[in-house]
């Protein structure tokens, strides 16, 4: 039997762990913003489509956020 002592030891230990970390394995390095996304910016071809995509009953309010943002 184990005793009270250890078994509380191992529920502390699994519970200071990080949930995403696999046992034997080495988490792969994070890839670079300026690899995954080469520009920080929109076009305007894509605002044009983001604004054209809000069409509706406050169009004309979506629309205007789009532009600020």
């Amino acid at each position: 039997m184990k005793s009270a002592a250890r078994i509380a030891k191992v529920k502390s230990a699994k519970r200071t762990l990080a949930p995403h970390i696999v046992y034997g394995t080495v988490p792969s390095r994070r890839v670079e913003n300026a690899k995954r996304r080469p520009r920080e910016y929109l076009t305007v071809k894509e605002v044009t489509r983001l604004i054209d995509a809000a069409r509706g009953r406050y169009s004309h309010r979506d629309a205007t956020m789009i532009l600020v943002a």
